[in-house]
């Protein structure tokens, strides 16, 4: 946790006015929790979180929120708690909140909590491997610089928050190898070390999948890792259900082990292959997602 920080899209030091019209002289907001996140994870802490939206000025403002939303999402915490007590359900003049807002909530919480194979894995390999889950840009590629808006989550994912108001696109660094987009499924363009464009809608965040990633997920209509006792809440814990796997298909073979043991597999040679090994959690099905042309054959 980076202790109470602005509910603002504003960088440490960056002076704004609050909603009482003075200025302040920021901890900063948005960019200082990604910053902090990257900074304590190379620290040796496995988890951190801030308060989604902020905490200090707050509530956010509607375009606050969803971005900070969107990137939490894609960290190992993802909670809300700001100064106003405004949970994202809650709509008032203050926070600009509406029907957009909280199904923009909806959706990236249940994309972090379907991520749980994924990160739970990188969670327990840290004993043997000392690599943290979330990684700098610049510790896995030193070569291209050490850029502090952008990062990945664990090997396979790279996270572009936007920080900045107004916008509807951010430039990246291109990592090496191909990769493609998380929501349309489009291959980033350009070369390693080369500087892109994305777009950057207000309801979603650049991020990309390697090439040769088996991403694994629970089920989509998952609503919680806790016991349930309501027939209508989806418990990983009462029943871990189908194993959903996004990959990105490679003529380089890859496998992904999870911390159950299931084991999946990809190799693109002509055809796609695709295997799995069941583990003690992930017993039942497992359904494979591709971002592939439309194949002639199955």
């Amino acid at each position: 946790w980076p202790g109470d920080i602005d509910a603002t899209l504003t960088k440490f030091g960056e002076t704004f006015t609050n909603r009482s019209g003075k200025k302040i002289v920021g901890v900063g907001g948005l960019p200082a929790a990604v910053r902090a996140g990257q900074s304590l994870s190379m620290s040796g802490f496995p988890f951190f979180g801030a308060d989604t939206g902020g905490y200090r000025h707050s509530p956010p403002d509607k375009e606050t929120f969803m971005r900070w939303v969107s990137q939490s999402a894609l960290s190992t915490v993802m909670q809300t708690g700001d100064s106003s007590s405004q949970p994202p359900w809650v709509f008032t003049a203050e926070n600009g909140r509406d029907d957009e807002a909280v199904a923009h909530y909806r959706r990236f919480a249940r994309l972090h909590l379907r991520l749980f194979p994924y990160g739970w894995t990188y969670a327990r390999s840290m004993k043997d491997t000392g690599r943290p889950i979330q990684r700098p840009f610049g510790v896995v590629y030193p070569s291209l610089g050490h850029p502090a808006d952008q990062y990945l989550l664990g090997e396979d994912l790279l996270v572009a928050p936007v920080e900045t108001a107004g916008a509807r696109q951010r430039t990246l660094i291109h990592p090496p190898g191909v990769w493609q987009g998380w929501f349309d499924g489009v291959t980033l363009a350009g070369q390693a070390g080369e500087t892109v464009t994305v777009p950057a809608p207000l309801d979603a965040l650049p991020l990309f999948v390697r090439e040769g990633a088996l991403v694994p997920m629970l089920r989509p209509s998952i609503d919680t890792l806790a016991p349930a006792t309501d027939p209508g809440v989806e418990s990983y814990e009462n029943d871990a259900g189908d194993l959903w796997v996004r990959v990105v298909p490679s003529t380089t073979a890859s496998q992904f082990v999870l911390f159950d043991g299931t084991t999946l597999r990809q190799h693109r040679d002509g055809a796609v292959t695709l295997s799995s090994s069941a583990g003690s959690r992930f017993t039942k099905n497992v359904v494979f997602e591709l971002y592939v042309d439309k194949p002639s054959a199955i």
